[in-house]
């Protein structure tokens, strides 16, 4: 899992974080499943599924939820971002909405134009003084420009299907210090994107990272 996860930004070494910690975990896909899945999954879409859907699955926010409770933390739910308590840290995990094919297709690299829920709660967030962490899921490098300005750090989570707690470990590396590893330097996530990011919504051209060869 954690080759496949890729830390685009980690301002002031906030990750990993201590799992004796307020958690706030936001975002329409922290305890999604479906969401995290992708196409080409239980339908050809990824559409219109539940939990009950993935009976042996788990999703980021339950394996945030486990790793902190063992430690001694919180860790709670809002979609919206909306809360009672002040956290700590905010962990928002949203992104692309499942696809397969023509479905998927787009004119423009830009997450998400005309919904723009996901960038409002990590400006509210922000604007509250609480350090967030975003998590990215998607099938694609997309333009996520204004929400990794408005992150404190940022993981392109890619769609990692049905491990919601390694997700959450490699994301986060919350439950690294159960094992003795909370420096950054042990920080879990060690992935490489294979092209580069996207600079602009329309007309960009990628480098890839490795020859064709190479990719399989």
């Amino acid at each position: 899992m954690r080759e496949s996860l890729v830390l685009l930004k980690n301002e002031g070494q906030l990750l990993p974080l201590s799992p004796k910690t307020n958690v706030l975990v936001a975002g329409d896909g922290a305890d999604n499943i479906g969401k995290q899945s992708g196409g080409w999954t239980i339908t050809w879409q990824g559409t219109d599924l539940t939990k009950a859907d993935f009976p042996h699955a788990q999703s980021i926010f339950s394996g945030i939820e486990d790793a902190v409770k063992a430690a001694g933390g919180t860790a709670t739910l809002s979609t919206d971002g909306s809360y009672s308590r002040k956290p700590d840290v905010a962990i928002v995990v949203f992104g692309e909405n499942p696809y397969a094919e023509m479905v998927g297709d787009r004119p423009s690299l830009e997450f998400s134009p005309s919904d723009k829920s996901a960038l409002e709660t990590l400006r509210k967030l922000k604007a509250a003084g609480i350090p967030t962490v975003s998590v990215f899921l998607s099938g694609r490098p997309m333009w996520v420009n204004p929400e990794l300005n408005s992150s404190d750090a940022f993981v392109a989570a890619f769609l990692p299907g049905s491990e919601g707690a390694a997700s959450a470990t490699c994301c986060s590396g919350i439950a690294q210090e159960t094992c003795g590893t909370t420096s950054a330097a042990s920080f879990p996530s060690a992935g490489r994107g294979e092209q580069t990011r996207p600079r602009s919504t329309v007309g960009t051209r990628t480098t890839i990272l490795c020859s064709p060869s190479a990719m399989v």
